[in-house]
C-alpha cells in the first residue's frame, strides 16, 4: 500500500538523483535555517477516502527551491530550474511498483524561492488484514433435473 510518506520519499529520491551533491534536499523544518541552494518538499492537502473495496488518495506535492541569493545570475538559475523540474518529473511519479499520474504541474517564484507543485490522485485496493482459513471451493456439482 502506498502512503503519503512513500510519495515524499519518491519525490526526494528523484531530486537527489538529479541534483545531489550540488543542491541538497533538506528534510528539516526550514524555519530552523537552511543552506542555499537547496530543496525541501511537502505533501499538502491530503485527502484519503475509503470506498467499498479501495482507497482514493489525492494530495498536492510541493517542492520549494531556495536559490543561491549570492548568485548574480539568480534569475537565470531560477528560470533554468523552472525548466528542469517539469521535465525531471514528467507526467508520472514512480512510487513502489506504480506510476502515478502527475496532474496540473505549475510553478511560481518570489522572494528567492521557486515553488513547483503538482497534484496526485490514485486508487489502491484495501488490503484484507483477516485472511480466511477456510478452504476454497474446488468443484461445484449442480443437479438441474428439477427433482
Amino acid at each position: 500500500m502506498i502512503t503519503l510518506v512513500d510519495l515524499k520519499i519518491a519525490v526526494n529520491d528523484i531530486l537527489n538523483s538529479k541534483f545531489e551533491p550540488l543542491i541538497l534536499v533538506i528534510a528539516q523544518d526550514v524555519e530552523k535555517g537552511f543552506q542555499r541552494p537547496s530543496f525541501t518538499t511537502e505533501i499538502t492537502e491530503p485527502k484519503i477516502e475509503t470506498l467499498e473495496s479501495q482507497i482514493e488518495t489525492s494530495c498536492t506535492v510541493t517542492i520549494y527551491y531556495f536559490s543561491d541569493l549570492k548568485d548574480t545570475e539568480k534569475s537565470i538559475s531560477v528560470l533554468d530550474m523552472q525548466w528542469q523540474l517539469p521535465i525531471l518529473f514528467g507526467n508520472k511519479l514512480k512510487v513502489a511498483n506504480r506510476a502515478l499520474e502527475i496532474i496540473e504541474p505549475s510553478s511560481d517564484y518570489g522572494d528567492g524561492i521557486l515553488v513547483f507543485e503538482f497534484d496526485i490522485l490514485f486508487y489502491q485496493g484495501i488490503e484484507d488484514s483477516q485472511e480466511s482459513t477456510a478452504e476454497m471451493m474446488q468443484e461445484l456439482h449442480i443437479n438441474l433435473s428439477g427433482r
